[in-house]
């Protein structure tokens, strides 16, 4: 299998200068090694969730080795060497599908990396290369200055682009915790649809709504065997719906699956998200002598005297 390099520049007090901190370069390594990993299982699956044992085809996709480190332009280079998607997952690629759900078959792990970046510095809410998950772990790189000594990571190689290169930073960081802000919290979903791919090393499957939308889902339960018993038909679907960050569908994490009736097609529409709940924890104001109510409390105004007030009051009153 060809393996192509990629070059991540590394910035940062520690890493700068010819010399590097070894803690700052291993933490680099263990962060990136995830997140790739987390990026791949996104463009596939349309989850950033990894947990348990990931399927061979994931593993081999996300594979990253690093190769030599060397001295860049005020930084330090870490070389990496990651395979083309369409070689490392080529028993996906053969799986025809109505609608196109899989990357490029010529991408990397750190070409995905760079499509996610670019996403979250233009804040692309309705994009479907992230999910909370994957922007809470974009975002932990805010604090990688205080904890690595490392202010910014640049990717270049293959297709990244070389006039606006793919980089991450604090700005970054903080751009993706906010699209995680705004996103709305999973609600319960019944989906009515014709079952039109399945996965079964992975649970994924995608749905045709009567709209003719498709609805990407992914089977929790451990058994896959329902999923193959009702290929190509029309199916109603009960679980959590994932949205965007704009509030539109991102998939659906099905816990049950029957065969649909004639009433199930009223659910054969896209979930809706609940409207955000307002955080009001931004308005809240200490309360001092010197702030909030208790800057102003027993205080009156005016110049006027208790006598002068009282005299008003009463004139008023006649």
């Amino acid at each position: 299998m060809q393996m192509i390099t990629h070059i991540v520049e590394v910035r940062g007090p520690k890493v700068s200068g010819g010399r590097r901190s070894p803690e700052a370069v291993g933490a680099v390594l263990k962060w990136l090694d995830p997140l790739v990993r987390e990026v791949v299982s996104m463009a596939f699956r349309y989850t950033s969730k990894t947990s348990g044992r990931p399927p061979q085809w994931l593993m081999a996709a996300s594979t990253v080795r690093f190769a030599d480190v060397s001295n860049g332009d005020g930084g330090t280079r870490l070389h990496f060497e990651v395979p083309r998607l369409g070689e490392a997952a080529e028993e996906l690629y053969r799986q025809k599908e109505l609608f196109k759900t899989k990357p490029n078959q010529t991408d990397t792990g750190f070409d995905l990396l760079g499509d996610l970046l670019r996403d979250i510095r233009e804040q692309q809410r309705d994009s479907y290369r992230f999910d909370t998950q994957l922007l809470r772990q974009v975002g932990r790189f805010r604090s990688a200055e205080k904890r690595w000594g490392v202010e910014s990571l640049t990717l270049h190689g293959d297709r990244l682009p070389k006039k606006v290169p793919a980089t991450i930073d604090k700005q970054v960081s903080e751009l993706a915790s906010s699209l995680a802000a705004q996103t709305p919290a999973p609600a319960r979903a019944r989906i009515t649809g014709k079952l039109d791919m399945i996965r079964a090393s992975d649970g994924t499957f995608s749905m045709i709504l009567d709209t003719r939308e498709a609805v990407q889902g992914l089977w929790l339960p451990a058994d896959t065997e329902l999923l193959k018993e009702h290929w190509r038909e029309l199916v109603v679907v009960e679980g959590n719906a994932v949205f965007r960050a704009s509030g539109s569908l991102l998939r659906i994490e099905a816990q049950a699956m029957s065969p649909a009736a004639e009433s199930d097609m009223f659910f054969s529409v896209m979930p809706e998200a609940a409207p955000l709940r307002l955080d009001t924890r931004q308005f809240r104001q200490p309360q001092t002598p010197k702030r909030g109510v208790g800057a102003i409390f027993g205080k009156w105004p005016g110049d006027e005297s208790e006598e002068e007030l009282l005299v008003a009051l009463k004139g008023k009153h006649r």
